[in-house]
Protein backbone atom coordinates (compact mmCIF):
# COMPACT_ATOMS: atom_id res chain seq x y z
CA UNK A 1 0.00 0.00 0.00
CA UNK A 2 2.63 2.34 0.64
CA UNK A 3 6.48 1.92 -0.84
CA UNK A 4 9.61 4.35 0.45
CA UNK A 5 11.63 5.47 -2.52
CA UNK A 6 15.32 7.05 -2.15
CA UNK A 7 16.63 9.52 -2.17
CA UNK A 8 13.54 11.62 -0.61
CA UNK A 9 11.82 8.49 0.68
CA UNK A 10 8.63 9.99 -0.75
CA UNK A 11 5.77 7.71 0.52
CA UNK A 12 3.47 6.83 -2.33
CA UNK A 13 0.08 5.07 -2.36
CA UNK A 14 -0.52 1.98 -4.17
CA UNK A 15 -4.35 2.06 -4.21
CA UNK A 16 -6.50 5.24 -4.05
CA UNK A 17 -8.94 4.85 -0.93
CA UNK A 18 -12.40 5.65 -1.12
CA UNK A 19 -11.68 8.96 0.87
CA UNK A 20 -9.15 11.18 -0.42
CA UNK A 21 -7.35 12.97 2.20
CA UNK A 22 -7.77 10.82 4.90
CA UNK A 23 -5.45 8.56 6.42
CA UNK A 24 -5.95 4.84 6.76
CA UNK A 25 -4.70 2.59 8.83
CA UNK A 26 -4.03 -0.80 7.11
CA UNK A 27 -3.10 -3.69 9.39
CA UNK A 28 -0.60 -5.70 7.12
CA UNK A 29 0.54 -2.89 5.03
CA UNK A 30 1.18 0.25 7.61
CA UNK A 31 -0.53 3.13 5.98
CA UNK A 32 -2.28 4.49 3.52
CA UNK A 33 -2.63 7.75 1.99
CA UNK A 34 -4.44 9.71 -0.69
CA UNK A 35 -2.91 10.17 -3.83
CA UNK A 36 -3.21 14.23 -3.99
CA UNK A 37 0.45 15.46 -3.59
CA UNK A 38 -0.40 17.00 -0.28
CA UNK A 39 -1.40 13.68 1.24
CA UNK A 40 2.88 12.50 -0.15
CA UNK A 41 4.97 12.60 2.92
CA UNK A 42 8.48 12.76 2.58
CA UNK A 43 11.12 11.27 4.85
CA UNK A 44 15.17 11.93 4.56
CA UNK A 45 16.19 8.30 5.16
CA UNK A 46 14.40 4.76 6.06
CA UNK A 47 15.51 4.99 9.46
CA UNK A 48 13.31 8.28 9.52
CA UNK A 49 9.94 6.69 7.85
CA UNK A 50 10.04 3.54 9.89
CA UNK A 51 10.05 6.29 13.31
CA UNK A 52 7.36 8.21 11.64
CA UNK A 53 5.40 4.57 12.01
CA UNK A 54 5.98 3.60 8.51
CA UNK A 55 7.91 0.42 8.24
CA UNK A 56 9.11 -1.78 4.84
CA UNK A 57 6.63 -4.27 2.84
CA UNK A 58 6.81 -7.60 3.95
CA UNK A 59 6.83 -9.06 0.51
CA UNK A 60 9.98 -7.26 -1.47
CA UNK A 61 11.78 -6.62 1.59
CA UNK A 62 13.86 -3.39 0.33
CA UNK A 63 15.37 -2.86 3.83
CA UNK A 64 17.35 -6.69 3.64
CA UNK A 65 20.56 -6.69 4.48
CA UNK A 66 22.79 -8.20 1.31
CA UNK A 67 24.00 -11.33 1.73
CA UNK A 68 20.59 -12.60 4.20
CA UNK A 69 18.63 -14.56 2.99
CA UNK A 70 15.86 -12.43 1.89
CA UNK A 71 18.39 -10.17 -0.12
CA UNK A 72 19.36 -14.59 -1.99
CA UNK A 73 15.55 -15.24 -2.18
CA UNK A 74 15.19 -11.79 -3.99
CA UNK A 75 18.18 -12.55 -6.64
CA UNK A 76 16.70 -16.37 -7.12
CA UNK A 77 13.65 -14.72 -8.05
CA UNK A 78 15.04 -12.30 -10.42
CA UNK A 79 16.89 -15.03 -11.85
CA UNK A 80 13.79 -17.90 -12.53
CA UNK A 81 12.02 -14.71 -13.97
CA UNK A 82 14.67 -14.50 -16.56
CA UNK A 83 14.72 -17.57 -17.43
CA UNK A 84 11.03 -17.54 -17.90
CA UNK A 85 11.39 -14.67 -20.36
CA UNK A 86 14.57 -16.64 -22.32
CA UNK A 87 12.31 -20.10 -22.81
CA UNK A 88 9.23 -17.32 -23.84
CA UNK A 89 7.19 -18.55 -21.10
CA UNK A 90 6.85 -14.88 -20.05
CA UNK A 91 7.06 -11.86 -22.80
CA UNK A 92 9.14 -9.29 -22.45
CA UNK A 93 6.74 -6.94 -23.25
CA UNK A 94 4.20 -8.20 -20.77
CA UNK A 95 7.17 -7.33 -18.35
CA UNK A 96 8.20 -4.05 -19.16
CA UNK A 97 4.16 -3.52 -19.21
CA UNK A 98 3.59 -5.01 -15.41
CA UNK A 99 2.64 -3.21 -12.70
CA UNK A 100 5.50 -3.33 -9.77
CA UNK A 101 4.11 -5.61 -6.95
CA UNK A 102 1.48 -3.95 -4.90
CA UNK A 103 0.95 -0.59 -7.51
CA UNK A 104 -2.54 0.20 -9.22
CA UNK A 105 -2.29 1.47 -13.12
CA UNK A 106 -2.71 5.00 -11.74
CA UNK A 107 0.43 5.34 -10.25
CA UNK A 108 3.05 3.39 -13.21
CA UNK A 109 4.72 6.02 -15.61
CA UNK A 110 2.98 4.38 -18.62
CA UNK A 111 -0.92 4.71 -18.17
CA UNK A 112 -2.43 1.99 -20.39
CA UNK A 113 -4.65 3.73 -22.57
CA UNK A 114 -4.39 7.47 -23.64
CA UNK A 115 -7.39 9.43 -24.67
CA UNK A 116 -5.32 10.16 -27.96
CA UNK A 117 -5.29 5.98 -28.09
CA UNK A 118 -9.19 5.86 -27.35
CA UNK A 119 -9.52 8.32 -30.81
CA UNK A 120 -9.89 11.30 -28.56
CA UNK A 121 -12.79 9.63 -27.00
CA UNK A 122 -13.91 9.69 -23.01
CA UNK A 123 -17.43 8.61 -23.40
CA UNK A 124 -18.57 4.83 -23.60
CA UNK A 125 -21.85 3.89 -24.53
CA UNK A 126 -23.18 0.19 -23.08
CA UNK A 127 -25.55 -1.64 -24.70
CA UNK A 128 -26.94 -5.22 -24.10
CA UNK A 129 -28.27 -7.87 -26.94
CA UNK A 130 -30.39 -10.97 -26.25
CA UNK A 131 -28.78 -14.30 -26.85
CA UNK A 132 -29.12 -18.08 -26.58
CA UNK A 133 -26.21 -18.02 -24.02
CA UNK A 134 -27.54 -15.51 -22.06
CA UNK A 135 -27.49 -11.26 -22.19
CA UNK A 136 -23.97 -10.20 -24.15
CA UNK A 137 -23.26 -6.30 -22.28
CA UNK A 138 -21.07 -4.84 -25.03
CA UNK A 139 -19.83 -1.03 -25.19
CA UNK A 140 -18.84 1.33 -27.85
CA UNK A 141 -16.94 4.22 -28.24
CA UNK A 142 -18.17 7.52 -30.32
CA UNK A 143 -17.45 6.20 -33.40
CA UNK A 144 -19.21 2.41 -33.23
CA UNK A 145 -15.96 0.83 -32.09
CA UNK A 146 -15.83 -1.81 -29.53
CA UNK A 147 -14.98 -1.19 -26.36
CA UNK A 148 -15.54 -4.43 -23.73
CA UNK A 149 -18.12 -6.98 -24.38
CA UNK A 150 -18.91 -9.61 -21.41
CA UNK A 151 -21.59 -12.96 -22.19
CA UNK A 152 -23.30 -11.57 -18.95
CA UNK A 153 -23.67 -15.32 -17.84
CA UNK A 154 -20.06 -15.89 -16.76
CA UNK A 155 -17.73 -15.36 -14.03
CA UNK A 156 -16.72 -11.78 -14.44
CA UNK A 157 -15.58 -9.91 -11.15
CA UNK A 158 -17.17 -6.68 -12.61
CA UNK A 159 -19.71 -5.47 -14.62
CA UNK A 160 -18.99 -3.53 -18.20
CA UNK A 161 -20.05 -0.46 -16.68
CA UNK A 162 -17.65 -0.69 -13.95
CA UNK A 163 -15.05 -1.91 -15.82
CA UNK A 164 -15.46 1.12 -18.16
CA UNK A 165 -15.60 3.68 -15.23
CA UNK A 166 -12.14 2.15 -13.31
CA UNK A 167 -10.88 3.46 -16.65
CA UNK A 168 -11.69 6.78 -16.74
CA UNK A 169 -14.65 6.48 -19.20
CA UNK A 170 -18.00 8.65 -19.08
CA UNK A 171 -20.68 5.63 -19.22
CA UNK A 172 -23.52 6.58 -21.11
CA UNK A 173 -26.12 4.57 -22.81
CA UNK A 174 -27.17 5.51 -25.85
CA UNK A 175 -27.88 2.94 -28.58
CA UNK A 176 -27.36 5.57 -31.59
CA UNK A 177 -23.38 4.75 -31.43
CA UNK A 178 -23.75 0.89 -30.32
CA UNK A 179 -26.19 0.47 -33.40
CA UNK A 180 -23.31 -1.57 -35.72
CA UNK A 181 -22.06 -3.75 -33.01
CA UNK A 182 -25.92 -4.46 -32.09
CA UNK A 183 -27.04 -5.59 -35.15
CA UNK A 184 -23.64 -7.95 -36.29
CA UNK A 185 -23.83 -9.50 -32.45
CA UNK A 186 -27.23 -10.77 -33.29
CA UNK A 187 -26.32 -11.75 -36.42
CA UNK A 188 -24.01 -14.27 -34.53
CA UNK A 189 -26.04 -15.58 -32.01
CA UNK A 190 -28.97 -16.35 -35.11
CA UNK A 191 -26.10 -18.53 -36.97
CA UNK A 192 -26.01 -15.95 -39.81
CA UNK A 193 -22.63 -14.29 -39.72
CA UNK A 194 -19.46 -15.67 -39.47
CA UNK A 195 -16.84 -12.52 -39.40
CA UNK A 196 -17.41 -9.46 -37.52
CA UNK A 197 -16.76 -5.78 -39.62
CA UNK A 198 -17.69 -3.78 -36.40
CA UNK A 199 -14.40 -1.90 -35.55
CA UNK A 200 -12.97 -2.43 -32.08
CA UNK A 201 -10.04 -1.30 -29.98
CA UNK A 202 -7.43 -3.29 -28.48
CA UNK A 203 -6.27 -2.03 -25.19
CA UNK A 204 -2.83 -3.74 -23.81
CA UNK A 205 0.93 -4.47 -24.04
CA UNK A 206 2.31 -5.11 -27.93
CA UNK A 207 2.06 -8.41 -27.30
CA UNK A 208 -0.97 -8.86 -25.62
CA UNK A 209 -2.15 -7.15 -29.23
CA UNK A 210 -0.38 -9.34 -31.30
CA UNK A 211 -2.17 -12.52 -29.48
CA UNK A 212 -5.35 -10.73 -30.48
CA UNK A 213 -4.79 -9.86 -33.50
CA UNK A 214 -3.86 -13.79 -34.35
CA UNK A 215 -6.63 -14.94 -32.62
CA UNK A 216 -8.81 -13.14 -35.36
CA UNK A 217 -7.09 -15.16 -37.82
CA UNK A 218 -8.51 -18.46 -36.56
CA UNK A 219 -12.13 -19.24 -39.04
CA UNK A 220 -15.08 -19.28 -38.01
CA UNK A 221 -15.94 -23.07 -36.41
CA UNK A 222 -12.42 -24.16 -35.90
CA UNK A 223 -10.03 -24.56 -33.26
CA UNK A 224 -6.43 -23.71 -32.85
CA UNK A 225 -3.89 -24.93 -29.42
CA UNK A 226 -2.19 -22.03 -27.37
CA UNK A 227 1.14 -23.83 -28.58
CA UNK A 228 -0.29 -23.27 -32.07
CA UNK A 229 -1.63 -19.88 -31.64
CA UNK A 230 2.20 -19.27 -30.52
CA UNK A 231 3.50 -20.38 -33.67
CA UNK A 232 1.62 -17.74 -35.68
CA UNK A 233 2.83 -15.13 -33.36
CA UNK A 234 6.42 -16.24 -34.59
CA UNK A 235 7.09 -17.27 -30.08
CA UNK A 236 6.95 -21.03 -30.39
CA UNK A 237 8.20 -21.14 -26.77
CA UNK A 238 5.18 -19.02 -25.35
CA UNK A 239 2.39 -20.77 -24.98
CA UNK A 240 1.88 -20.06 -21.50
CA UNK A 241 2.15 -16.37 -22.42
CA UNK A 242 -0.30 -16.92 -25.23
CA UNK A 243 -2.60 -18.47 -22.28
CA UNK A 244 -2.24 -15.41 -20.26
CA UNK A 245 -3.31 -12.66 -22.92
CA UNK A 246 -6.18 -14.98 -23.95
CA UNK A 247 -7.18 -14.76 -20.01
CA UNK A 248 -7.14 -10.80 -20.71
CA UNK A 249 -9.50 -10.63 -24.04
CA UNK A 250 -11.68 -7.86 -23.25
CA UNK A 251 -13.99 -8.49 -26.42
CA UNK A 252 -14.74 -12.62 -26.78
CA UNK A 253 -16.43 -13.78 -29.97
CA UNK A 254 -14.92 -10.82 -31.57
CA UNK A 255 -11.56 -11.69 -30.73
CA UNK A 256 -12.39 -15.56 -30.65
CA UNK A 257 -10.35 -16.44 -27.55
CA UNK A 258 -12.68 -19.60 -27.01
CA UNK A 259 -11.35 -21.29 -30.17
CA UNK A 260 -8.03 -22.01 -28.29
CA UNK A 261 -8.04 -24.92 -26.32
CA UNK A 262 -5.44 -26.90 -24.88
CA UNK A 263 -3.00 -29.37 -26.94
CA UNK A 264 -4.57 -32.54 -25.81
CA UNK A 265 -8.05 -30.84 -27.27
CA UNK A 266 -9.52 -30.23 -23.57
CA UNK A 267 -11.26 -26.77 -23.29
CA UNK A 268 -9.00 -25.26 -20.57
CA UNK A 269 -9.74 -21.98 -18.86
CA UNK A 270 -12.02 -19.06 -20.69
CA UNK A 271 -12.79 -15.99 -18.77
CA UNK A 272 -16.70 -16.59 -18.75
CA UNK A 273 -17.02 -19.81 -17.84
CA UNK A 274 -16.03 -23.23 -20.00
CA UNK A 275 -20.38 -23.66 -19.98
CA UNK A 276 -20.26 -20.33 -21.87
CA UNK A 277 -16.92 -21.31 -24.05
CA UNK A 278 -18.40 -25.14 -24.76
CA UNK A 279 -22.05 -23.46 -26.11
CA UNK A 280 -20.39 -21.01 -28.23
CA UNK A 281 -17.67 -23.85 -30.10
CA UNK A 282 -21.13 -25.76 -30.15
CA UNK A 283 -22.83 -22.79 -31.77
CA UNK A 284 -20.40 -22.53 -34.41
CA UNK A 285 -20.14 -26.12 -35.09
CA UNK A 286 -24.08 -26.11 -35.70
CA UNK A 287 -23.81 -23.77 -37.98
CA UNK A 288 -21.42 -25.42 -39.88
CA UNK A 289 -23.38 -28.34 -39.94
CA UNK A 290 -26.30 -26.76 -41.67
CA UNK A 291 -28.04 -27.99 -38.21
CA UNK A 292 -29.33 -24.57 -37.10
CA UNK A 293 -33.09 -24.31 -37.26
CA UNK A 294 -35.02 -21.49 -39.04
CA UNK A 295 -34.60 -18.37 -36.44
CA UNK A 296 -38.30 -17.52 -34.99
CA UNK A 297 -38.80 -13.73 -34.24
CA UNK A 298 -39.43 -12.50 -31.23
CA UNK A 299 -40.07 -8.68 -30.68
CA UNK A 300 -38.73 -8.24 -34.57
CA UNK A 301 -35.03 -9.58 -33.35
CA UNK A 302 -34.09 -13.46 -34.85
CA UNK A 303 -33.02 -15.65 -32.65
CA UNK A 304 -32.61 -19.57 -33.18
CA UNK A 305 -35.24 -21.74 -32.14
Amino acid sequence: MVTLREPSMAVRPHSRPQNVGKVHKVADLGWDVGSTRANVRFYPSAAAAQSGGFRARKRCRPDAAPGSPEWNGRADLAGRAMLLIADGVVDREDVRHSVPVGCSKAHTDEPETSNEERGGSVNAYVDVVESPAGPLAFATDERGALLWLQLTEGEYGRTVERELGREGYDVRRDRGPTVRAREELLEYAAGTRRTFDVPFVLTGSEWQKAVWRALTRIPFGETRSYAEVAEMVGRPKAARAVGKANATNRLPLIVPCHRVIGANGSLTGFAGGLHLKTWLLEHEARVLSGAMQPPLARGGIAFPA
